[in-house]
Protein backbone atom coordinates (compact mmCIF):
# COMPACT_ATOMS: atom_id res chain seq x y z
CA UNK A 1 0.00 0.00 0.00
CA UNK A 2 1.17 3.48 -1.04
CA UNK A 3 1.00 5.98 1.77
CA UNK A 4 -0.79 8.79 0.37
CA UNK A 5 -0.95 12.41 1.64
CA UNK A 6 -4.22 14.68 2.72
CA UNK A 7 -4.49 16.52 -0.44
CA UNK A 8 -6.66 19.56 -1.64
CA UNK A 9 -7.50 21.07 -4.77
CA UNK A 10 -8.43 24.71 -5.85
CA UNK A 11 -10.51 24.96 -8.98
CA UNK A 12 -11.31 27.90 -10.79
CA UNK A 13 -14.49 27.80 -13.31
CA UNK A 14 -14.92 30.40 -15.63
CA UNK A 15 -16.47 31.60 -19.13
CA UNK A 16 -14.11 31.28 -21.82
CA UNK A 17 -14.63 31.15 -25.58
CA UNK A 18 -18.45 30.71 -25.96
CA UNK A 19 -18.25 27.67 -23.41
CA UNK A 20 -16.64 27.56 -19.69
CA UNK A 21 -13.35 26.44 -19.31
CA UNK A 22 -12.37 24.51 -15.31
CA UNK A 23 -8.32 25.03 -13.97
CA UNK A 24 -6.70 22.61 -11.00
CA UNK A 25 -4.13 24.93 -10.06
CA UNK A 26 -2.25 22.86 -7.81
CA UNK A 27 -2.11 20.17 -11.25
CA UNK A 28 -2.46 22.96 -13.97
CA UNK A 29 -4.81 20.96 -15.64
CA UNK A 30 -7.59 22.77 -17.53
CA UNK A 31 -10.77 20.97 -19.78
CA UNK A 32 -13.11 23.10 -21.58
CA UNK A 33 -17.12 22.03 -21.77
CA UNK A 34 -20.10 24.36 -23.69
CA UNK A 35 -21.57 23.98 -20.37
CA UNK A 36 -19.84 24.79 -16.90
CA UNK A 37 -21.31 21.65 -15.70
CA UNK A 38 -19.45 19.74 -18.65
CA UNK A 39 -15.93 21.17 -18.08
CA UNK A 40 -16.46 20.71 -14.32
CA UNK A 41 -17.00 17.26 -14.89
CA UNK A 42 -14.44 16.41 -17.60
CA UNK A 43 -11.92 18.19 -15.55
CA UNK A 44 -12.84 15.83 -12.58
CA UNK A 45 -12.30 12.82 -14.97
CA UNK A 46 -8.68 14.26 -15.76
CA UNK A 47 -7.85 14.88 -12.14
CA UNK A 48 -9.31 11.32 -11.17
CA UNK A 49 -6.75 9.69 -14.10
CA UNK A 50 -4.10 11.81 -13.35
CA UNK A 51 -4.40 11.17 -9.54
CA UNK A 52 -4.74 7.48 -9.80
CA UNK A 53 -2.06 7.03 -12.23
CA UNK A 54 0.50 8.73 -10.30
CA UNK A 55 -0.40 6.76 -7.06
CA UNK A 56 -0.41 3.18 -9.41
CA UNK A 57 3.28 4.21 -10.15
CA UNK A 58 4.45 4.80 -6.87
CA UNK A 59 5.34 8.34 -8.59
CA UNK A 60 4.07 11.28 -6.21
CA UNK A 61 7.01 13.50 -6.93
CA UNK A 62 5.19 14.24 -10.58
CA UNK A 63 1.75 14.88 -8.58
CA UNK A 64 1.57 18.68 -8.65
CA UNK A 65 2.13 21.16 -11.45
CA UNK A 66 0.63 24.67 -9.86
CA UNK A 67 -0.79 26.77 -12.50
CA UNK A 68 0.71 30.60 -13.30
CA UNK A 69 0.63 32.93 -10.50
CA UNK A 70 -1.90 34.87 -12.36
CA UNK A 71 -4.24 32.20 -12.50
CA UNK A 72 -3.67 31.59 -8.67
CA UNK A 73 -4.54 35.71 -8.10
CA UNK A 74 -7.74 35.66 -10.27
CA UNK A 75 -9.15 31.81 -8.06
CA UNK A 76 -8.31 34.47 -5.07
CA UNK A 77 -10.58 37.13 -6.26
CA UNK A 78 -13.20 34.94 -7.29
CA UNK A 79 -16.20 33.34 -5.36
CA UNK A 80 -16.09 30.66 -3.20
CA UNK A 81 -18.79 28.19 -4.48
CA UNK A 82 -18.61 24.52 -3.26
CA UNK A 83 -16.05 22.86 -1.28
CA UNK A 84 -16.92 19.16 -1.46
CA UNK A 85 -14.92 16.07 -0.82
CA UNK A 86 -13.44 13.88 -4.26
CA UNK A 87 -12.68 10.30 -3.29
CA UNK A 88 -10.96 8.13 -5.54
CA UNK A 89 -10.85 4.30 -5.56
CA UNK A 90 -7.77 2.55 -6.23
CA UNK A 91 -7.26 -0.58 -7.67
CA UNK A 92 -5.74 -1.96 -4.84
CA UNK A 93 -8.67 -1.43 -2.55
CA UNK A 94 -7.85 2.01 -1.36
CA UNK A 95 -9.60 4.80 -0.95
CA UNK A 96 -7.53 8.93 -1.93
CA UNK A 97 -9.52 11.26 -0.13
CA UNK A 98 -9.52 14.63 -1.71
CA UNK A 99 -10.78 18.08 -0.71
CA UNK A 100 -11.83 20.46 -3.50
CA UNK A 101 -12.52 23.94 -3.21
CA UNK A 102 -13.99 25.51 -5.77
CA UNK A 103 -14.43 29.14 -6.89
CA UNK A 104 -16.42 30.62 -10.08
CA UNK A 105 -15.52 33.97 -11.45
CA UNK A 106 -18.50 35.64 -12.79
CA UNK A 107 -20.01 35.87 -16.38
CA UNK A 108 -19.37 40.11 -16.85
CA UNK A 109 -16.08 39.78 -14.89
CA UNK A 110 -14.28 37.22 -17.98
Amino acid sequence: MVAVPDLQLDILLYPDDGGFLAHCLQLDLVEWGETLDEAHCALLDVVRAHVESVIENDNLDHLFHPAPAEVWKRFFGATLIAERPLALDLPAGDVFPIRVREASVPCAAA
